[in-house]
């Protein structure tokens, strides 16, 4: 079980690893937002006390990014819930508090990373339909 002062920390490591996210989206980098979300992964994976041991099992790469693109990404990271039987770590309100803000501020990154990214990927998506659609024409038709 997680102390209170590691739940904190996890959070707070999320909230800083959102801030980086952002940066890199407003920059276009996508390689290196897909880098920080591998990271990011891991303290999340923490925090929901999914080891890799045996004990707790992490949702796969696949399924947390349906999971995103059908709504809120920073949802969808917090949605496992902890392992059976164990209880969350107790916090005093000071720590409610700073908890309550880092997931604010995750939940504020996260929204204008969707603002920056849904565009790029539905330009990409098209893309990615007009060469499927010119593959199948010159299947069809071959090549000129």
């Amino acid at each position: 079980m997680m102390t209170g002062q590691e739940v904190l920390s996890d959070y707070a490591a999320v909230a800083v690893l959102g801030g980086r996210m952002l940066a890199a989206a407003e920059a276009g980098d996508w390689d290196r937002l897909a880098e920080l979300e591998r990271q990011c992964a891991a303290h999340i994976d923490t925090l929901r006390g999914c080891e890799k041991n045996g004990q707790g099992k992490a949702p796969s790469r696949r399924q947390y990014e349906r999971t995103a693109r059908r709504g809120n990404a920073a949802m969808a990271i917090f949605s496992q819930p902890l392992r059976r039987g164990e209880a969350p770590a107790q916090l005093d309100p000071a720590g409610r508090q700073a908890k309550a803000d880092c997931i604010r501020r995750i939940l504020a990154d996260d929204q204008r990373i969707r603002d920056l990214t849904m565009p790029w990927l539905a330009h990409l998506s098209a893309l990615l339909g007009n060469a499927g659609a010119q593959c199948r024409l010159a299947g069809a038709y071959g090549s000129v």
